[in-house]
C-alpha cells in the first residue's frame, strides 16, 4: 500500500469542489502536466503532513487546511520531490496537522532561497 498526503479545504473539499472523505475514491486520466485535471495532487513523503502544510500557500492556498491520508496507484509523476501527480487516490483517514510558528516558515523560505541562490555575498 503506497500512502500519501492529500490537502483540502475546512470542507474536506479540493479543487472543482472534488469531495474527500470516508469511502472517497477518485481517478484521474494521468495525462498532462502534473497541476491539471489529468492528475491527483498528493505530496510524496509518506504519511509526512510536514511538506504538505509549508508548501500549501504556494500550491494549494487553503485558508484552513485539513490533512487526509490517502492510498494512491497507477502511474505517477513527481515535481523534484515537492507534490506528486497519480491516477487514482482512496481516502483512508483525518489526520492532524502541524502547527507552525512565522519563524519555522521564514526559516523554510530561508533555506529554500539559500538552495538556489549564487550569489556569494547572500550565502
Amino acid at each position: 500500500m503506497t500512502e500519501r498526503v492529500k490537502l483540502t479545504d475546512q470542507n474536506g473539499e479540493t479543487y472543482g469542489h472534488t469531495k474527500w472523505g470516508p469511502g472517497q475514491v477518485h481517478t484521474a486520466l494521468g495525462e498532462g502536466p502534473l497541476c491539471t485535471p489529468g492528475w491527483i495532487h498528493t505530496y510524496p513523503q509518506e504519511a509526512d503532513p510536514l511538506l504538505a502544510i509549508l508548501l500549501n500557500p504556494i500550491q494549494g492556498g487553503f485558508l484552513e487546511p485539513r490533512g487526509c491520508i490517502v492510498e494512491v496507484s497507477g502511474d505517477s509523476v513527481t515535481d523534484h520531490g515537492l507534490k506528486e501527480g497519480w491516477q487514482q487516490a482512496s481516502f483512508v483517514r483525518w489526520i492532524e496537522l502541524p502547527h507552525l510558528t512565522t519563524w519555522q516558515r521564514v526559516a523554510f523560505a530561508i533555506y529554500c532561497a539559500r538552495e538556489v541562490c549564487v550569489d556569494e555575498r547572500w550565502i
